[in-house]
């Protein structure tokens, strides 16, 4: 029926974009060159396209990211150096829909350019096991691609999934589900890497919290600077409050495989 209306007025159906996810919370678009910021080092800002203006920021000129010094599929990346570069949102209590109990889901294109180190994708909690956070990273000795939500009681939250799967060295596209409130233990994280669906190994039941997360959103690395930098290139990420249905997250998907030449 769409598609009849649209011919009639003469017009297609308007390509998607992520703007079109019910409760989108951030969107970062490296492609956009007119979202980032520059300065002395390298990304002063990378600006959120959501309009809620959760931007990501870093005013230390030796831990700003590059840009405009590599692509994928022709389209410009933000680079980390794996060593201290990093990206901060500000405002802790508007992360905190990744860890309470209305869950959330979040993709992400990046290119991973080593596999031999601790490497933190998204954290709100400085990878610190007390702390109210969600984290995502990867740990070499496991090659674990792992997913965190913790509650700061006693250090056990209602998510640690470790998936047994590798990210390798490599340009990766994958979206994680975290529903740290589901009644089956497994079903609080639900992870896909190249559009393969990863273990989900999660055993923890406890509640989650409703609290702030002790820190903001950071992008590349560990807040309080004691590893886990990145070491790679961010092309896209996308948050959204709450379970994101199976239609949009195909939409997504495939939005960014399209982008970004991904298959």
């Amino acid at each position: 029926m769409l598609n009849a209306i649209a011919a009639i007025h003469g017009k297609g159906i308007p390509p998607f974009s992520p703007l079109d996810l019910p409760n989108l919370k951030a969107w970062y678009d490296a492609a956009d060159t007119a979202t980032i910021t520059t300065g002395t080092g390298g990304v002063a800002t990378w600006a959120d396209k959501s309009g809620n203006s959760y931007n990501l920021t870093q005013g230390d000129t030796t831990k700003r990211p590059a840009t405009g010094t590599r692509t994928l599929n022709s389209k410009n990346v933000i680079d980390f150096d794996g060593t201290n570069d990093i990206l901060t949102a500000s405002s802790a209590a508007n992360w905190a829909f990744l860890n309470n109990s209305g869950g959330s889901t979040a993709f992400y294109v990046l290119m991973q350019d080593s596999a031999s180190t601790s490497q933190g994708y998204a954290d709100t909690g400085g990878f610190t096991s007390a702390n109210v956070d969600y984290e995502l990273y990867r740990e070499p000795t496991t090659t674990y691609f792992w997913h965190r939500v913790g509650n700061a009681v006693g250090g056990a939250g209602p998510v640690e999934n470790g998936t047994n799967n590798a990210i390798s060295a490599a340009n990766h596209y994958f979206y994680v589900i975290s529903d740290p409130a589901n009644g089956t233990a497994a079903n609080r994280s639900i992870p896909h890497l190249d559009g393969t669906a990863l273990n989900k190994n999660n055993s923890r039941t406890t509640t989650p919290s409703s609290s702030n997360p002790a820190y903001p959103l950071s992008i590349g690395g560990r807040q309080d600077d004691s590893g886990y930098a990145f070491n790679g290139a961010f092309a896209e990420i996308i948050f959204v409050s709450g379970i994101a249905s199976a239609g949009n997250i195909t939409s997504t998907i495939n939005y960014l495989k399209t982008k970004w030449g991904l298959s």
